[in-house]
């Protein structure tokens, strides 16, 4: 057996410093099956955090366990040794258990100086918090102008969008062919589509679908329930829906054209409904 001497023991304090860094760190999954378990670990997990907990301390263990015999072997050479080379060997592994024996203890005496924590192992789960997108300009409820085909407008610019090309021809033919009348509260502005532009908070800056024209806020104070519905029914059925978020009636919510009722941006859309077409799509 190779001498634990320091130089092939150095790594070890590192070593043990990344793993304790990823063992208090976890994340919500689903159950894992493992295809290679460790001793003692069941095949099934709920968290991959506990797999890397378990090699952390198999590790651990592992190390120990070598020290403790590479101290015994080098006891038994020591005492069986015929010659100055033999005992010398014997020397440098026994003292190479103990560095790598020393480096356990100091490991853990440091991670728990540090913060005591850090030596418990135990699992940290992540607070999940749903941060609704705060809103833009205050809606004042007022109309300022409708488009050819009678499509509402908050502000006269949202029309100028709607009729000069700025929004997608696509996605104004399917706000004129909606069964309601519907107001636009939101085309480009307000997302940092451009320079000197604000962004809305938690919006999806200078990315927004708002920027390349694809999509759009609709007005919902202006809608009873019912027509609410009518509108979402529509959106929601059509092929070229990206994006639609309205946590009002979360059913009819998807993204990248599939269902997302629990998404968090269906939740953080409760003022208005936000609608959105696939790029090139006619």
């Amino acid at each position: 057996m190779a001498a634990l001497n320091f130089s092939k023991t150095k790594f070890v304090l590192p070593m043990i410093m990344f793993g304790y860094l990823l063992v208090t760190t976890s994340v919500t999954a689903a159950t894992y099956e493992l295809e290679m378990p460790l001793p003692g670990m069941a095949k099934t997990l709920s968290d991959p955090a506990l797999y890397i907990r378990q090699f952390f301390i198999f590790g651990l263990s592992l190390i120990a366990f070598m020290a403790v015999a590479a101290l015994g072997l080098g006891g038994i050479m020591w005492m069986l040794s015929g010659s100055v080379t033999t005992t010398a060997k014997a020397k440098d592994l026994i003292l190479g258990a103990f560095m790598g024996l020393l480096l356990l203890l100091g490991s853990y005496l440091l991670l728990y100086t540090i913060d005591p924590d850090l030596t418990k192992l135990s699992l940290q789960t992540l607070e999940i918090y749903d941060i609704s997108e705060p809103p833009g300009e205050a809606d004042n409820g007022l109309t300022a102008g409708r488009t050819a085909d009678n499509v509402g407008c908050k502000e006269t610019y949202m029309c100028e969008d709607l009729n000069n090309g700025k929004v997608s021809a696509a996605l104004v033919s399917r706000l004129n062919a909606l069964p309601v009348d519907v107001t636009i509260t939101e085309t480009t502005h307000n997302h940092g589509c451009f320079a000197g532009d604000p962004c809305v908070g938690g919006a999806a800056c200078s990315t927004s679908d708002h920027c390349s024209g694809r999509g759009v806020d609709i007005r919902i104070s202006d809608l009873s329930p019912q027509q609410r519905q009518q509108v979402l029914y529509a959106l929601n059925t059509d092929r070229c829906t990206e994006d639609l978020y309205f946590a009002g009636m979360p059913g009819f919510c998807m993204t990248a054209g599939q269902p997302a009722k629990n998404s968090k941006a269906c939740k953080a859309h409760t003022d208005h409904i936000h609608y959105s077409i696939k790029p090139n799509c006619q």
